[in-house]
């Protein structure tokens, strides 16, 4: 979306393609492929510190979310790695509190 950071209209994409999670880090020094450091400064809110979103899901809805989104980006990269799994906890809603008639 006009004037959004890329990483909320990503997060936001990735969520309408039901991908099962995303987290967004902000770093505070980094660097790319050209060579440019990226750092925070003075003000707490910088608009050329690194980024990087993790994203979880099987491989196949990752390669369609890669497809999704690789166009909506001008540099950066995407990087895939397989993960174990080691558990995953469904929250379930707290039961809503009964009220005896009495």
């Amino acid at each position: 979306m006009e004037g959004e950071p890329l990483y909320e209209a990503i997060v936001k994409r990735l969520r309408l393609m039901d991908i099962a999670g995303a987290t967004v880090y902000r770093g505070i020094l980094g660097y790319g492929v050209k060579g440019h450091t990226h750092k925070s400064g003075r003000l707490p809110f910088s608009h050329d510190l690194p980024v990087m979103i993790s994203v979880v899901d099987s491989e196949e809805k990752l390669a369609q979310a890669i497809n999704e989104i690789e166009s909506t980006m001008q540099d950066g990269i995407i990087v895939l790695s397989d993960v174990d799994v080691i558990r995953l906890v469904h929250s379930r809603p707290a039961p809503e509190p009964t009220h005896a008639n009495s």
